[in-house]
């Protein structure tokens, strides 16, 4: 070591050295698990990377408890998970960190089944109300319902309206039954299945 006479000032020096990289990696590691957010990661995922800045502090020497060890994974939980958030926090009785850890992934996967079951649902219906007792058979309002095309004193009206748009958007509706295109589910043939 340049600048040292003696073995212990050698000692001191490389001591100190090691001393600061340490603290820095420390500092370091702290802010990687406050920053550190789920966001596009997968609960296993999220808490796997938790789990590995926690160890790499506890190999530093620095301790941490099982509730500071709580918190940095609930802090970085998104806004779909504040129920579970509020629950945990709000209980007189601590959980442990691999019950928290169970509790958690069970929630992400009750959302992603919420998910897809509304997935699923948000689908096109389409329904005709007909209406026999204006006398005319197949016409409401003024509109043919053969056609869409208006009726008033016995003319179409030059194909004004949404005349056109109706027959078409008949063949591009998809049934929610069956999944065919060409009628809806009023209509399908599977429907009382």
């Amino acid at each position: 070591m340049v600048g040292c006479s003696i073995a212990s000032e050698s000692w001191y020096t490389i001591e100190q050295l090691f001393k600061s990289q340490s603290k820095a990696n420390i500092m370091q590691l702290k802010l990687q698990l406050q920053t550190l957010k789920k966001h596009g990661y997968s609960m296993t995922e999220y808490l796997i990377k938790k789990k590995s800045i926690i160890d790499a502090l506890s190999f530093t020497g620095c301790v941490i408890t099982e509730d500071d060890k709580i918190m940095s994974i609930l802090v970085g939980l998104r806004a779909e998970y504040d129920s579970f958030v509020i629950h945990v926090t709000s209980m007189p009785n601590c959980y442990s960190l691999p019950e928290i850890t169970t509790l958690l992934l069970t929630h992400e996967m009750r959302i992603v089944q919420h998910s897809q079951v509304e997935s699923l649902t948000v689908n096109l219906v389409v329904t005709k109300k007909r209406n026999n007792s204006s006398g005319q058979s197949g016409s409401r309002r003024g509109f043919s319902q053969n056609t869409g095309q208006s009726n008033h004193n016995g003319s179409n009206g030059g194909k004004r309206g949404r005349g056109k748009e109706r027959n078409n958007f008949n063949t591009r509706c998809q049934c929610q039954i069956c999944h065919r295109t060409g009628h809806g589910a009023l209509r399908c043939y599977y429907r009382f299945d």
